[in-house]
Formats: C-alpha cells, structure tokens, sequence
C-alpha cells in the first residue's frame, strides 16, 4: 500500500511541477546515463559486463605467470587503437584459484578463437585439443584450457584454467 502511494504521489507530484515540455527524449535521465558511456547509445550488455570488470590484481604466482604470457596475447586481438589513443578491450574479471576469467568490450568471434591460437603458437605453445568453443594449449611444464563465450550477446568473456 505504501508503495501504491508512494508511486501515487510521484506521479502526480512529477505532472504538476513540471512547468516546461522536455525539448528532446535525450534529456532523461536515462539518456544521461548512456551520454556518460556513449554520446549515441546506451550500453549494451557486453559494454555493461565489461565495464564492471574490475581488473583485480592477482594473487597467485601461478596466475601471474598465465596472465603475463597471455594479456599480451589478448590485448594485441581486443584492443583498439585510434589516432594516438588506445582503447582497453580486455580486463580480468576475476582469478579464482587456478582460473582467470577475461572480459572485453566486444563479442568475442570464432577468429578471435582462432588468432589467439596463433599467436600462441607463435610462442611455441601447440594446440592438443580443440572444439566449436574451447581450445587446450600445451607448452613444456603447463597446459592451458581455454573457453571462449563465442557469440555470447551478454557477455564476452575467455575463461582459461591452467
């Protein structure tokens, strides 16, 4: 009943101090949340997922070594550089013991999969299994396992377990 009224009051209170029309729809207040993100959109799902990524420092020394040989790796497929400025497209989202999830700002595809094999392979890592989403990569004393959010709308993520 509370919020009836509540919701009551706003409403009608909301209709009877407005003294000018709104001149453009951006001038809500949802459009001034997406002016922060975006002069032209809102956010969408996987801007959202990725901007709550908080790029924590990581804690173990096993994780460390991953993430120095592998951030590289991504930041060369999901970064974007424009003009003189670069833009992050890959943050950790999280370690969780022998786990490091990513998150970046795009949909990550099946060429993205595809390029970070490569460059992998490029660091003398070989590919020892592979399916639509998940590639296990090898390399003298460690063995990375690796899935990709392929096509994922909501969130654009890479999960290697080490």
């Amino acid at each position: 009943m509370v919020v009836v009224v509540g919701v009551w009051y706003f409403v009608i209170n909301k209709k009877t101090s407005t003294t000018e029309p709104t001149a453009t729809p951006t001038a809500t207040p949802i459009g001034s949340v997406a002016a922060s993100a975006s002069p032209t959109a809102t956010p969408n799902p996987i801007e959202v997922y990725f901007n709550k990524a908080t790029d924590p420092a990581i804690q173990g020394a096993k994780a460390k070594t991953v993430d120095a040989e592998l951030r590289p790796v991504l930041a060369a497929i999901f970064n974007k550089v424009e003009g003189d400025q670069t833009i992050v497209g890959v943050k950790l989202q999280e370690e969780f013991g022998p786990m490091l999830t990513y998150a970046f700002n795009r949909v990550v595809t099946a060429a993205d999969m595809a390029a970070v094999k490569t460059a992998l392979e490029g660091l003398s890592f070989k590919a020892i299994d592979s399916s639509a989403k998940v590639i296990t990569m090898s390399q003298i004393g460690k063995t990375w396992v690796m899935t990709f959010g392929i096509d994922n709308q909501q969130k654009a993520t890479l999960d290697v377990t080490f």
